[in-house]
């Protein structure tokens, strides 16, 4: 199994302090160049648990290393590493065996990244989600090239991150999970966020196949306050519903759609 490198983003709220706080993951391949990275979005519950320190700033920075995405030179992890910019610093490089960079992109994103205490408490239940898709994809026997992890989808709340993309020549399919199984409520908010960026996808590109895995919650009050409106959300801007039984199907029926 390969070997890459990869380093932590870390963001020093408070320099006298010095308690470092998780923001993101870079990853790459030291055969290729290629660099893959995610970085977290969830800059409001920063500013509400750090409120003295600039958390636009650190969005404006993290934003110049998402989009650096590709091909990279020999040394550039140690590069950004040694080069602090603004109150981000990076660990030292560290190795993980993953088959793909895309695959331990996620994998550290899930281990490493702590946000607020609500991200914190459902990351486990979405981190399972999206393994579950990895190794369906596998099983429907997608073509490499025609998966994309994490593709960054522009709209009208700014880029939205799906978990995984499909296309063959062009974007054909859109796939996303969120998990109901503890905050229904952030899950609701979640769901609409989604809606919202599956209507602009489907604007941009005709005929796309957009899919929700969604684990509803145990909770009967959860289920009709939050799962049942977030399900409609999502129809209604024709995004397919389906649990964890309707992952297989759904890829099947977007890998005869784009052709791979």
């Amino acid at each position: 199994m390969p070997v890459f490198s990869f380093v932590v983003a870390r963001f020093v709220p408070d320099m006298v302090k010095n308690e470092p706080v998780n923001v993101g993951v870079m990853v790459r391949d030291s055969k290729t160049g290629h660099v893959g990275s995610r970085f977290t979005d969830n800059f409001q519950a920063l500013a509400r648990r750090y409120p003295e320190a600039h958390i636009w700033a650190l969005k404006s920075v993290l934003e110049s290393f998402r989009n650096a995405d590709g091909r990279k030179p020999e040394g550039y992890l140690e590069k950004i590493r040694r080069n602090h910019v603004y109150q981000l610093r990076f660990t030292d490089m560290r190795a993980v065996e993953s088959d793909r960079v895309e695959d331990a992109v996620e994998t550290l994103y899930a281990r490493y990244i702590g946000e607020d205490k609500i991200r914190q408490r459902r990351e486990p239940a979405k981190a399972v989600l999206v393994s579950t898709i990895r190794k369906e994809i596998d099983l429907a026997g997608f073509p490499n090239d025609c998966v994309k992890a994490s593709p960054k989808i522009k709209g009208k709340i700014g880029h939205f991150v799906f978990d995984y993309g499909f296309q063959n020549g062009r974007l054909g399919g859109l796939m996303h999970s969120i998990s109901f199984a503890r905050r229904a409520d952030v899950a609701y908010r979640d769901a609409k966020e989604l809606a919202v960026s599956v209507e602009d996808a489907v604007a941009v590109h005709d005929g796309l196949d957009c899919v929700a895995i969604i684990r509803p919650p145990s909770d009967r009050k959860a289920h009709s306050e939050f799962y049942v409106p977030a399900k409609g959300h999502l129809e209604d801007k024709n995004c397919s519903v389906v649990d964890e039984s309707g992952i297989r199907g759904s890829l099947i029926r977007i890998r005869k759609k784009i052709g791979a």
